[in-house]
Formats: structure tokens, sequence, C-alpha cells
């Protein structure tokens, strides 16, 4: 399981919080699954930590550090990778709030709200996957 931890993003979960989720709530609820799901907390990397701990850097990135600055540093020229080219939801404190509200709104807005959050959850993913892959080559 990989994360993007971002300094300046508060709500974040960091590894051990999770860890505790799965087993306080999960594990007890689900015991066939609770070394299914400590497998999965041991198993999460942080991407944040190549690039705040100074292992990588290069000057595309602007300074930051975050997977908006790092994705297009990486990638400067692919348009699928692209989170300004994503309509409603272009970033997580968006994607939060938008699904805080989700249940207020109207069926036909919902939808629309569900689809962008879709829409950015997979950039997300994908985004994470592109620069562990990248992160890899440059390993070899």
């Amino acid at each position: 399981m990989y994360q993007n931890h971002h300094s300046d993003e508060e709500h974040r979960l960091s590894q051990k919080d999770i860890l505790e989720i799965l087993e306080n709530e999960y594990s007890m609820k689900c015991p066939d699954l609770a070394e299914h799901l400590r497998s999965i907390a041991d198993n999460m990397r942080d991407l944040y930590a190549p690039f705040s701990s100074g292992h990588y850097y290069c000057k595309e990135m602007g300074g930051s550090r975050s997977i908006k600055a790092v994705l297009p540093a990486f990638f400067p020229k692919d348009p699928e990778l692209d989170y300004t080219k994503l309509g409603l939801i272009q970033n997580g404190s968006n994607a939060m709030e938008a699904f805080a509200s989700l249940h207020e709104k109207p069926p036909d807005e919902a939808l629309r709200i569900r689809a962008a959050l879709l829409a950015y959850c997979k950039l997300d993913t994908l985004a994470l996957v592109k620069i562990t892959e990248r992160l890899r080559e440059l390993a070899v």
C-alpha cells in the first residue's frame, strides 16, 4: 500500500494510525482478516520519504516534495498525469470537502461530484504507481 504523506495535508493518517484502526476496529469485527490487515499496514510505504529525506530532488520540483510537484517533474509531457485537467476536484482538500458534503447534495449533483471524486482518486492512484516505477528505475 502506498501513500504520499505531505505535512500540509493535516488530515492524512500515518502508518501508525492506520495500523491502530485496523487492529482496534476491523480485526475485532473480522478476526479472520486480522493477519491480512496487519500485513497491509506493515507493508505501507510512504512515497514522500525519498523526497523529504533529500535522497531525490530535481529543480523541476520547484522546492516542493508534494505529489503535485513530483509527478510533473518526472512526467512533464504526459497529459494523462495532469491534475489541472481534472474538472471539479484537483486536490486532496477539495476531495475531502466534496466527499464530506456528498450526502447533502441533490442526486444529480451527487453523481457529478462522485464522478469527479473517482477521477481524482484514479489519478492519485496512477500517480503513486508511476512515481514508484520511476523511483525503481532510478535505483537501478
